[in-house]
């Protein structure tokens, strides 16, 4: 059984191929697209025409890419954006009309139910850690934070949450131009502090904290190359990355990486900043990257799902 997952999210979409093959899943192919369908959402509280076309040249890609596989299965979901979205049954029909599927958003339960499980099977210490750690997911439109561990041959987790304060919603809420104002910084840490911390209460502090999305990708990427980094990140170097991309134009933080950095350059300084008020909440103890995410988790379940029926 080939299996293709398209993640819709609200910058990007995201194509994953596997197989299941030995009681693992096995990554075939691996691909993006640039759709923003976040963009204005806030103000409008629709996904404009614009968007749509962006999402409909996306999913025609990654159908023909599917085709090419010979896929046997494809499954579309959909998260923040089209959750919030007046005119969903506009999504649904572009995506009907270019995979032929029925377009199943994902509530906020369930997208942070598969990312902390893709999240736990993706990070290589997922499977042998034996304490809690923390997933985060930093989208476009939320970040899903879910607590648990790996228990018995599966991800249980404890506690999760999904809040508001995705890489587009914030940019486009509080940052007017790039670098952003100072004090468009101190309020835009203020609204996701104040989310974060009302949100962790009952979080157990000081377990490691696992990122699972684009934003914790590009940001070890960037901590690699320029810094001679590790797959480790503390505290410090969260905070530095902070800083350094709040004081870069667009320009300047899309030249840090190129090819990771279109279509997010504009949003990435705030997604940096979300990561590191989940941190400072949680009173981590460290900072690790998943490869694995959402499109992953629905795959793992859909393969799960066939073994036991």
């Amino acid at each position: 059984m080939r299996l293709a997952t398209i993640d819709v999210g609200t910058n990007t979409a995201l194509l994953l191929i596997s197989e299941w093959r030995s009681g693992s899943l096995q990554i075939l192919h691996q691909g993006g697209g640039y759709v923003r369908l976040g963009e204005g959402l806030g103000a409008r509280g629709r996904v404009s025409a614009a968007a749509l076309e962006r999402l409909r040249m996306v999913l025609r890609a990654h159908r023909a890419t599917a085709r090419t596989w010979r896929v046997d299965h494809l499954i579309v979901t959909g998260t923040s954006a089209s959750r919030d979205a007046e005119n969903g049954e506009d999504i649904r029909a572009v995506v009907l009309e270019e995979t032929g599927v029925a377009y199943r958003i994902l509530t906020g339960e369930e997208e942070a139910d598969v990312t902390f499980e893709g999240a736990l099977v993706g990070w290589p210490h997922g499977h042998s850690y034996e304490g809690r750690v923390t997933v985060v997911d930093v989208g476009g439109g939320s970040t899903e934070l879910v607590q648990g561990q790996w228990v018995a041959g599966k991800a249980e987790r404890t506690a999760a949450v999904s809040l508001n304060i995705g890489t587009v919603r914030l940019t486009e809420k509080f940052y007017t131009v790039q670098p952003p104002l100072a004090s468009e910084v101190v309020a835009c840490r203020a609204w996701t502090a104040s989310m974060m911390d009302a949100a962790l209460r009952d979080y157990e502090r000081g377990v490691p904290l696992v990122g699972a999305s684009g934003t914790a990708h590009v940001l070890l990427h960037l901590h690699r190359v320029h810094r001679g980094g590790s797959g480790v990140m503390a505290q410090e170097d969260l905070g530095y990355w902070e800083r350094e991309l709040h004081g870069k134009t667009q320009e300047e933080v899309h030249a840090l990486a190129p090819e990771r950095m279109s279509g997010r350059a504009d949003v990435f300084p705030a997604g940096v900043l979300v990561l590191v008020e989940a941190f400072r909440a949680l009173g981590a103890s460290e900072f690790h990257v998943s490869d694995y995410g959402v499109r992953h988790g629905i795959a793992l379940r859909y393969f799960r799902e066939l073994q036991e029926g």
